[in-house]
């Protein structure tokens, strides 16, 4: 077995070796120089062409059942990859989230037909405003431009994005329907303006400057976290009632309660989109070990693996390299490519997975902005130091590209 791609960019994920099939087929020793960890592996033909790009929970057992022949009196329709193979390519894995990025990586890159139908189910959704147009408003978008104004996301679907903007619009008291704001000031009143939850700038009650702080205000709670903006709010209210404003205390309190949901799973990450920096944290394929992926603006950048008892002093080092590698690679954002929103929709569909159907192998997601870094690392690699090796937490899928 010899290492593959020692070149290969840190943005691209690592096929680790490769195992050429010898001239005379493979025997029980050539499958006994195979891991039995999780990974992805492909088996190559004529030509290193790539016949099936597979991921799995054992790669030994699985690439066994592709290329072991059949029985001799058994009939079987199954592609003969022991005739077809000349070599295999791997890596193992410890979370599924890796392994999702690399399979889909592969696939992306050797079966782009396929591929598309692959990468829907983890479409990412975003909400956009520019509080400088000339009629702001919130729209939610699959695609992320450079258009001026803010993207907020990951959601995991169109209806959350929906939801969420539905939530802005309730606590800012903001204009429903933008094709009367646009009239704006001869515009006609809606029913909103009557029960009080719209100012009405749409037939000049309110100046555009006052509709639009209030546009800048849900502008700022969406780039706050959730729990920060409630703890200032908390205290506005407070204040405000301690100063015998009761009328700004009541404003207040309304606006707390129609954020709670804000704190819903699908929305308690979300981000302006060039501050989407996570920290991927899963279960190496050595036990007691965890592997360290940043996720930074879409791009996956793997870091280092940590054993899960080590020191603090140890930690701290590693949380200060992820920090000191974010101020980097924000100095080289440029224009969002589609694969780094592919990118952020399958972080976001492994970070909101129900808990119902979450296990250790799904692994964790910290935010890189928290002042806890070091020991919230300790934490989430102790909770993950030992997932349970059912085969149901990596299912056998593959993509059998021979005649594709």
């Amino acid at each position: 077995m010899r290492p593959t791609h020692p070149d290969r960019p840190t943005c691209a994920p690592p096929l680790s070796w490769r195992l050429d099939v010898p001239s005379a087929g493979v025997d029980a020793a050539f499958f006994l120089r195979l891991p039995t960890t999780p990974g992805v592996f492909i088996l190559l033909g004529d030509d290193d062409l790539v016949l099936t790009i597979g991921v799995t929970a054992d790669l030994r057992r699985m690439i066994r059942t592709r290329l072991e022949p059949p029985a001799a009196d058994a009939p079987s329709a199954r592609v003969p990859y022991h005739h077809l193979t000349r070599a295999v390519l791997g890596t193992s894995v410890g979370s599924s989230f890796e392994a999702d990025w690399v399979f889909l990586h592969l696939a992306r890159r050797d079966a782009p037909r396929i591929y598309k139908g692959l990468i829907d189910r983890y479409q990412a959704w975003f909400v956009h405003c520019d509080p400088d147009a000339d009629f702001p408003q919130w729209t939610k978008t699959p695609r992320p431009d450079e258009r001026p104004g803010r993207f907020i996301g990951p959601f995991p679907d169109k209806h959350a994005a929906q939801r969420y903007i539905t939530l802005l619009e309730d606590a800012f008291d903001l204009c429903r329907y933008h094709h009367v704001l646009v009239q704006a000031p001869h515009g006609r009143a809606c029913a909103y303006k009557e029960m009080g939850r719209c100012p009405a700038p749409c037939d000049g009650s309110v100046p555009l400057s006052t509709y639009r702080a209030a546009i800048e205000a849900s502008v700022e709670f969406a780039l706050t976290p959730i729990d920060d903006w409630r703890a200032r709010a908390t205290d506005a209210m407070h204040a405000a009632a301690g100063a015998t404003d009761f009328e700004a205390a009541t404003r207040w309190r309304e606006r707390l309660e129609r954020t709670r949901p804000a704190a819903a799973r699908a929305f308690r990450d979300v981000d302006d989109l060039r501050r989407c920096v996570s920290l991927a944290v899963g279960p190496a394929a050595r036990r007691g070990w965890c592997t360290l992926l940043l996720v930074h603006v879409g791009r996956v950048v793997p870091l280092v693996s940590l054993a899960v008892d080590a020191p603090i002093e140890v930690r701290r080092a590693a949380w200060a390299a992820v920090v000191d590698r974010v101020e980097t690679l924000d100095a080289e954002v440029g224009p969002v490519d589609p694969v780094a929103i592919e990118h952020l929709g399958l972080l976001n569909w492994h970070r909101t997975r129900p808990e119902s159907k979450r296990t250790a192998r799904d692994g964790k997601f910290l935010r890189v902005d928290r002042s806890d870094g070091a020991a919230a690392l300790g934490r989430t690699m102790r909770a993950l130091a030992e997932p349970a090796a059912s085969g149901h937490e990596f299912p056998d899928r593959d993509l059998d590209l021979s005649e594709v």
